[in-house]
């Protein structure tokens, strides 16, 4: 009969869990994300990939697509808070990344203060996709 050491199964445990661990930046999930129907069947859709200083949590992911995704030709936003990554997805007919920029930088208007807001978002680095 065959006796398995003791120590064998938490050593087995720890690489398990580091194995897990590791794999699971590779399965990056969106925090938030928004798809316009509307747009995404159909249209030849172009992408963007931005760094956004001020998207961290799902809270502000969420704000984040709300700010973007009225604003015509946005056919998909997904946001990784934990990358403060965006993707973006939109009509070429309709906007386009200067757009885009300038909608995440703009100032934001809070009623309950009656004030205007700047610097909430803004766009570190960006890069095209490939489609």
């Amino acid at each position: 009969m065959f006796k398995i050491p003791k120590i064998f199964i938490p050593i087995l445990l720890v690489v398990i869990i580091f194995v897990a661990v590791k794999s699971s930046s590779l399965l990056a999930l969106p925090s938030a994300e928004y798809d316009n129907p509307s747009l995404t069947s159909g249209a030849k859709l172009s992408g963007i990939e931005m760094i956004v200083k001020g998207v961290k949590c799902r809270g502000t992911s969420n704000f984040f697509i709300s700010r973007l995704k009225d604003s015509g030709g946005i056919a998909s936003i997904k946001a990784f808070a934990g990358e403060n990554r965006c993707v973006i997805k939109y009509d070429p007919q309709q906007t386009n990344p200067e757009r885009i920029k300038e909608l995440v930088e703009a100032p934001y208007f809070q009623a309950e203060t009656n004030q205007w807001i700047e610097g909430i978002f803004a766009v570190t680095s960006s890069k095209m996709l490939q489609e």
